[in-house]
């Protein structure tokens, strides 16, 4: 009879291998590789940790319209999250959403209708 062993991989510092390497244990990072890391981020040293949760903040604007969440990093300590919706753009910063009054969401109007958001692209300089 037969046992089923569990393999004990103390490093997964051999990252996420594609389909092609998956049979590849003549290479030397066989033993530290994985087929699929989900939700995890492997160390360097070895090990592996969770990747950081989510965490809900506000609805969008018009939860009954598809919108868009961009990542917009102004400096090395000033981050934002746009939200692109339909005709309009909403800004996120340090966990929460930035306001002009008591309560009051800073929108910005945009040109951009729905059907156009899926397909902007965007890169910073």
């Amino acid at each position: 009879m037969s046992q089923i062993v569990p393999l004990i991989r103390s490093s997964f510092n051999g990252g996420e291998w594609t389909p092609a390497l998956w049979q590849r244990y003549d290479n030397a990072n066989y033993h530290s590789a994985n087929k699929t890391m989900l939700n995890f981020i492997p160390h360097p040293q070895g090990g592996a940790s969770n990747r950081p949760g989510t965490m809900f903040v506000q609805e969008t604007k018009d939860s009954t319209k598809q919108s868009r969440l961009v990542k917009f990093q102004f400096s090395v300590v000033q981050g934002y999250i746009l939200e692109f919706g339909d005709l309009y753009i909403r800004v996120y910063m340090n966990g929460g959403i930035i306001v002009t009054a008591p309560n009051t969401p800073l929108v910005i109007t945009t040109t951009y209708a729905l059907a156009d958001i899926p397909g902007l692209k965007f890169e910073q300089s």
